[in-house]
C-alpha cells in the first residue's frame, strides 16, 4: 500500500503511508464488537461463553523510518491480543497514555488502583523495558491473591525453558518433567516455578526471547512461547502485624515447640502516634495454627 501512495506521489497520498493498516483493524475491531454484543451474545454470556480476542498479528515494522510501535500502540483496546516479538496481553479494557520522543516510546497503563506499569521502546534496540509497580495489595476482602505478568511471543518452545542457577550458569527447564526422578505433576502451575535472579529465556530453532529482572523473583513458562513471572503474593488469610511492629525471630526448637519474638520499632517518645503500646493478636497472625497462649513475667535486677 505504502509503495502505490509513494507512486501517486501527492501530499495527501503521502500522508496515509502506515496508516492502512491501522485503519482496516479498527474497522475489525468494530465487527467484533458487534458480534460479541447484543441480546444473543448476553444470553450465551449467561450459559458461560466467552470471548475469543482478537489477534492482531504481523504487527512488526518494515519501514526503518517508523516507529517500532506503530503498529502496537494504536491497536491496544479491549480483548485484544497482538502476534510481535514482545507481546504485552492487555486482560480488560484499560486506560493508557503514550508518550513518544526521539529516543524512545513509552506505553503507561493503570491496571487498577494498585498496579501500574510502563513499558519502553527504545529507537533502534532489539529490547523493551517493562516497568511495573504493585501495592499496597489490599487485603480486606481476605482472599489471597498473585500479581504475575505473562509475555508471550510466537515461538514453539516445546515445554522448554531455561533459568539462571543464582545468577551464573542457566539450567534447562522442561515444563512437568525432572530428568533425575519420575515427577508426578499435582501442582501444574506452582511446581514448573524456579527462583530467578537474573533472567530467563525460551528458544526454537530460529529465535530466541529472553526477560532479564532486576529482583530476585519466581517464574516459569507454563504455556509453550509464554514467559511467566510472579511480580507479588500475599496470602490475606494471614493477618500482618502493625508497620511499627517487626518480626524478629520464627524458629521452630528440637522439642516442636516455636521461638517466636517481635520487637517495637519506635522508642518511647521517639513518634507521636507509633511509640505507643502495640497489640498483636498471634491467633489471627497464625490463623491456620492451634496455638496455646501463655505468659510469662521475667524480673532481672
Amino acid at each position: 500500500m505504502d509503495k502505490m501512495l509513494e507512486k501517486n506521489g501527492t501530499p495527501e497520498a503521502l500522508d496515509l503511508r502506515g496508516k492502512a493498516a491501522v485503519s482496516q483493524a479498527a474497522l475489525a475491531h468494530q465487527l467484533y464488537q458487534k458480534k460479541f454484543s447484543g441480546p444473543r451474545w448476553e444470553a450465551l454470556v449467561k450459559k458461560g461463553a466467552k470471548k475469543q480476542r482478537l489477534l492482531w498479528a504481523s504487527t512488526s515494522v518494515n519501514n526503518p523510518a517508523y516507529s517500532d510501535t506503530l503498529y502496537v500502540a494504536p491497536l491496544i483496546g479491549p480483548d485484544t491480543v497482538r502476534s510481535h516479538l514482545f507481546v504485552f496481553l492487555v486482560m480488560m479494557f484499560l486506560p493508557l497514555t503514550v508518550i513518544r520522543g526521539p529516543l524512545v516510546d513509552e506505553v503507561h497503563q493503570q491496571l487498577n488502583p494498585w498496579i501500574s506499569q510502563v513499558t519502553r521502546v527504545y529507537k533502534g534496540k532489539e529490547h523493551v523495558e517493562v516497568e511495573f509497580i504493585v501495592g499496597n495489595i489490599p487485603i480486606e476482602d481476605g482472599v489471597a491473591k498473585e500479581v504475575v505478568t505473562q509475555i508471550s511471543s510466537s515461538l514453539k518452545s516445546d515445554k522448554t525453558f531455561y533459568t539462571d542457577s543464582s545468577g551464573r550458569d542457566y539450567i534447562k527447564r522442561i515444563r512437568d518433567y525432572r530428568s533425575d526422578w519420575k515427577l508426578e505433576v499435582t501442582q501444574p502451575v506452582a511446581g514448573n516455578y524456579y527462583p530467578i535472579n537474573h533472567g530467563i529465556y525460551l528458544q526454537d530453532s530460529q529465535k530466541e526471547f529472553s526477560v532479564m529482572v532486576d529482583r530476585a523473583i519466581g517464574g516459569s513458562s507454563i504455556v509453550d512461547g509464554q514467559v511467566e513471572l510472579m511480580l507479588h503474593r500475599i496470602d490475606s488469610s494471614y493477618s500482618l502485624p502493625p508497620d511499627h511492629v517487626a518480626l524478629l525471630t520464627l524458629q521452630e526448637l528440637d522439642d516442636g515447640n516455636v521461638l517466636l519474638r517481635l520487637a517495637h520499632l519506635y522508642e518511647v517518645g521517639e513518634d507521636k502516634d507509633l511509640s505507643g503500646v502495640s497489640t498483636v493478636e498471634l491467633k489471627k497472625l497464625f490463623c491456620h495454627v492451634l496455638i496455646h497462649l501463655f505468659e510469662k513475667q521475667v524480673k532481672g535486677g
